[in-house]
């Protein structure tokens, strides 16, 4: 209501300022009518007038100020205004609680070697129990006798025996196994290393090397580029041993007791050329008393391993087909292998090219007692063939 108040006030208002405007104009129209009548005198005094009633209109029209209207609505928000100066840098805050832990990050890689540190200071000198005398300075010592085989303590004026002290089972000659086998089996924990032996035929105890897979006890070590066990050597038929000492897998030839006493219901053959060593194990069928017993006397005995598994113990080795003479003291002609197997491009055996085996007798070279030959241009499956091999024979 308010605002059509003031809107009718300014329309009446402005009604009155047109007519008052007829008015001066009218007023001035009569000024110039009586200028043109020639009295400027009086004229002047209403030309003046009438600019001083004008004068003053004008001022009541500036002057005029209408009632005061209800407040307005809220303008709209205007565009955000320039970014003030940075303030002030704030108070360190407390330190804040600490974050869960996290996942465990990738292994690093190996650092650096360390610097080596210092020598450590002289130990106590070691003590030669044997040489101790049993004196109020020693009481209270303990020492082990290999004399006696027994753990013994002063009591100041003499070693008294605490106990006996008993070793494992193939761990020294005083308790010997019957076999490697024998130790394997008695024991709960062994290694692959040398071992005291007495089987039931031999004299006294006897040092072997022992492979633990299995139990198999070494019997024999030849180099096939040597003469020292071909096809006539004394050793195939004597009790003599050779390097009794050389209990491990080296290349030392060595022939032990356990070649003429160990019983045997198996064997186990291997041929190492370069770093390539390949086994190939053979059944018995029986118990035998010994190699020496199936060796020594010259005679043929076979056995059933067939061809293929023969030539196993070689890569690429070669044989011819036929013939296929396999077991202990096979002969056939001028070809004789101890241990393995000859073979010929015919049934008859009579002209064989070809063995593989330990022991050999090749005339043409001496110096081939283990591997494997093939003449080439016979038949051959993989033709001519000279291979010298190192040979393992184990039993059990």
């Amino acid at each position: 209501r308010n605002v059509s108040g003031i809107t009718s006030n300014l329309d009446n208002f402005v009604t009155d300022v047109q007519e008052l405007k007829i008015t001066v104009d009218r007023q001035n129209s009569t000024v110039n009518q009586h200028l043109k009548d020639s009295r400027p005198n009086k004229l002047d005094k209403q030309i003046g007038q009438l600019r001083v009633n004008v004068t003053e209109l004008r001022e009541q029209i500036d002057n005029v100020e209408g009632t005061k209207g209800d407040k307005g609505d809220r303008g709209s928000v205007g565009p955000q205004g320039l970014n003030g100066t940075k303030g002030e840098r704030g108070e360190t805050g407390a330190i804040g609680a600490n974050g869960e832990n996290g996942e465990r990050g990738a292994k690093g890689s190996q650092g650096i070697q360390g610097i080596r540190g210092e020598t450590g200071p002289v130990g106590p000198q070691k003590l030669e129990p044997l040489l101790i005398d049993c004196t109020s300075a020693t009481e209270g010592y303990i020492r082990y006798s290999n004399e006696s085989k027994s753990v013994q303590f002063c009591d100041g004026t003499s070693w008294i025996v605490l106990s006996p002290v008993v070793p494992g089972l193939g761990q020294s000659q005083t308790n010997p196994g019957d076999s490697c086998v024998d130790i394997l089996t008695s024991e709960s924990i062994v290694e692959n290393g040398p071992y005291w032996i007495k089987p039931s035929s031999a004299v006294s105890p006897f040092q072997t090397y022992c492979d633990m897979n299995g139990g198999w006890t070494l019997i024999m070590k030849m180099d096939g580029t040597q003469e020292t066990f071909g096809y006539d050597s004394v050793h195939w038929s004597s009790n003599s041993t050779l390097n009794t000492d050389s209990l491990d897998l080296s290349t030392t030839e060595s022939k032990l007791a356990s070649y003429f006493s160990l019983p045997l219901q198996q064997l186990r053959l291997g041929m190492t050329v370069g770093k390539t060593t390949r086994w190939l194990d053979i059944s018995l069928g029986t118990t035998i008393p010994s190699l020496y017993s199936q060796i020594a006397d010259g005679d043929f005995r076979s056995t059933n391993v067939g061809r293929d598994a023969w030539k196993t113990l070689l890569v690429d080795s070669s044989l011819q087909l036929l013939c296929n003479k396999e077991g202990f003291n096979s002969k056939a002609v001028d070809k004789c292998v101890r241990i393995g197997i000859i073979n010929n491009e015919s049934d008859d055996c009579n002209s064989p090219d070809s063995f593989l085996g330990f022991g050999t007798k090749f005339p043409a070279d001496m110096q081939f007692s283990v591997g494997n030959y093939a003449l080439g241009g016979f038949a051959a499956d993989n033709g001519a063939r000279s291979i010298k091999a190192f040979g393992y024979i184990f039993g059990r």
